[in-house]
């Protein structure tokens, strides 16, 4: 069975293998292929592009990205009141 969506992620990026991990372990029906752009033989030109331009492209995309996975900041501080804490800044 060939997958319907192939990830590429950097393989050296604590958060990117554990975002990862989590992914596989869901990937129960195989639809998702995951590509770790660190790894030897891997060459972004047989994609027609470079390792600038994919981290250029995800850069540009990673609020995006955030938001399909339900991440979103705490509401800013005004100093005004009980409403100010420090927590995690991908509060779900």
């Amino acid at each position: 069975m060939t997958a319907a969506l192939t990830l590429y992620f950097d393989g050296r990026c604590p958060f990117c293998v554990a975002s990862m991990g989590r992914l596989r372990g869901w990937n129960t029906a195989g639809q998702l292929a995951l590509v770790d752009i660190t790894a030897a033989g891997f060459d972004p030109a047989s994609l027609g592009t470079s390792m600038a331009a994919l981290y250029r492209w995800f850069a540009r995309h990673r609020y995006t990205f955030s938001r399909w996975l339900g991440y979103r900041l705490p509401a800013a501080c005004d100093g005004a009141g009980a409403g100010c804490a420090i927590g995690s800044p991908f509060m779900k």
